[in-house]
C-alpha cells in the first residue's frame, strides 16, 4: 500500500513539473483581455442577387460594436435567438447561440438549408464570419468580427 501511495505522489509531482504548476506566469483570461466585437445584421433583401445598394433603404445593414466584451455577456438578441460570449482570450472568442437556428455558408458559397445549426462559433483575433437564418429567400445574416489587445 505504501509503495502505491509513493508511486502516486511521484507521478503527480512529475506531471506538475512537466506541465507546469497552475498560477505560474501570467495567463490570458477574460479579466485581462480588452476585447471588442462588431456585429453587422443584414436583413433579407440585401442578400438577394441583383439588388443594387440603396434600392431598399429599409434593409440597410446595421452594425453595432461592443467594447470591453466579457464572458457571459449577451451581445445579440433577434430572430428569436440570443448570442452570448462563452469563452474569451486575446487570441479567440467563442460565442454560443440559443433559440432560432443559424447556418454557415458551404465551401462553394451556397447556403444549405439542411446543414447542421450553429450552436457555437469561434473567431480568431481579426477574423470575421457570417451566418444566415435557416429559411428560404430572402435570408438574413449576422456577421461577427473579433478584435482584441
Amino acid at each position: 500500500m505504501k509503495r502505491i501511495l509513493k508511486l502516486i505522489v511521484l507521478l503527480t509531482c512529475s506531471m506538475l513539473l512537466l506541465t507546469g504548476c497552475p498560477g505560474g506566469g501570467k495567463k490570458e483570461t477574460a479579466s485581462n483581455v480588452k476585447a471588442k466585437i462588431t456585429i453587422t445584421e443584414k436583413k433579407g433583401a440585401n442578400l438577394l442577387p441583383g439588388l443594387m445598394p440603396g434600392e431598399d433603404k429599409g434593409n440597410e445593414p446595421v452594425s453595432e460594436t461592443f467594447d470591453n466584451v466579457t464572458v457571459g455577456m449577451m451581445i445579440y438578441s433577434g430572430y428569436g435567438a440570443t448570442v452570448t460570449v462563452e469563452k474569451l482570450t486575446a487570441e479567440e472568442i467563442q460565442l454560443s447561440f440559443d433559440g432560432v437556428s443559424f447556418i454557415e455558408r458551404t465551401p462553394d458559397g451556397s447556403i444549405n438549408l439542411n446543414a447542421k445549426s450553429v450552436k457555437k462559433l469561434t473567431l480568431k483575433r481579426g477574423e470575421q464570419k457570417e451566418i444566415f437564418t435557416e429559411k428560404m429567400d430572402p435570408s438574413s445574416s449576422l456577421s461577427f468580427k473579433y478584435e482584441a489587445e
